[in-house]
């Protein structure tokens, strides 16, 4: 494993013949930290991920006016646009964020501006910087789900897992994050932290410290840094590493491994850079299918007693629902009542 400024970095390069060096690295990343990159994988090429930064500036430089009607109206909706200020289209009212209080923390878009989309099989509002490029786009999303289906199944090996008995494949997870299912499984996020200049928020924290929810998160910096990772109880910065991708586990991966795996603290702070530019960062999320138990993973390297974690019980066995459900209501906005 190579270490960027000490920072870990796995080389996917002639993935058949060193399966288990890169697996045991992927393990080991994923134990330590729960950030790693990714460098010489299978997944979106360099200018895929260019043209994917390209539909995302698009759209986020359009009018407001016209950015808010693909908005999100309801917390349950999970495509769609959400603004820095509360917007109304229509006589409804857009989730928005400059109100830690009026959303749950879930969301924790208190800096920035998201556009999440679903797998583009599913119907969908999207606009034109999208829809006029859905082929394209479709492809990107297809091959950052790829990417962590590798890594999924690096990990299934890594942890020991028995192989499927009638096709001898690692798919243990895999086989729990299908691509084409009824309730997605996956969302493909575009951000945009816009520029002090063009806001006057003069913040030093942009995106609250959190875990993910799901279990496996992809992630791309264009060209301004900023987030950073808690590592021994100190915010250590990530640093770029050109044509490589960032991984990170997230809650759910760490309840399933009783703790085994580290759904790693993480959040993104202001640079110099975000004084006068906008910070563009893609984020692919990707969670169990609905129902599927977060209990009874067949590794022997998984500790016998779950941990205490703070924001789920650990005295009970969860479905994939019942585990985001339970994050969720952690969250300050539901709290309130």
């Amino acid at each position: 494993m190579a270490n960027n400024q000490n920072f870990p970095v796995v080389d996917f390069s002639d993935f058949g013949n060193r399966y288990d060096i890169i697996a045991k690295e992927v393990l080991e990343a994923c134990r330590t930290i729960g950030f790693f990159y990714i460098k010489n994988h299978n997944g979106p090429t360099s200018l895929q991920f260019k043209r994917a930064f390209e539909m995302s500036e698009a759209f986020f430089t359009q009018p407001t006016e016209t950015k808010i009607r693909f908005g999100k109206f309801e917390l349950s909706c999970l495509e769609g646009y959400i603004s820095l200020t509360p917007q109304r289209v229509d006589d409804k009212e857009i989730v928005y964020d400059n109100d830690k209080e009026q959303v749950p923390e879930y969301y924790l878009y208190r800096g920035k501006l998201v556009f999440d989309i679903l797998p583009l099989s599913k119907p969908q509002n999207l606009p034109f910087a999208f829809q006029d490029n859905k082929q394209e786009l479709d492809a990107f999303y297809k091959g950052m789900h790829s990417t962590v289906m590798n890594i999924f199944e690096l990990l299934a090996f890594a942890l020991q897992i028995p192989a499927n008995p009638e096709t001898g494949a690692n798919d243990y997870l895999s086989s729990r994050h299908r691509y084409e299912k009824p309730f997605a499984t996956s969302i493909l996020r575009f951000l945009r932290y816009p520029s002090v200049e063009s806001t006057g928020r003069d913040e030093e924290v942009v995106a609250s410290a959190h875990t993910d929810y799901g279990s496996i998160t992809l992630l791309s910096q264009r060209d301004i840094a900023g987030l950073q990772v808690e590592i021994d109880g100190v915010w250590t910065e990530i640093p770029k590493v050109d044509d490589a991708i960032l991984v990170n586990v997230g809650g759910a991966l760490e309840y399933w491994t009783r703790g085994l795996l580290k759904g790693a603290l993480h959040r993104v702070v202001a640079t110099p850079e975000l004084q006068a530019n906008d910070r563009y960062s893609i984020a692919f999320f990707v969670v169990p299918e609905t129902n599927t138990m977060l209990t009874g993973m067949p590794s022997p390297l998984l500790p016998a007693k779950m941990p205490d974690l703070e924001d789920v019980p650990t005295d009970r066995e969860l479905t994939s629902d019942e585990y985001m459900m339970e994050r969720f209501k952690s969250s300050s906005y539901l709290k309130r009542d």
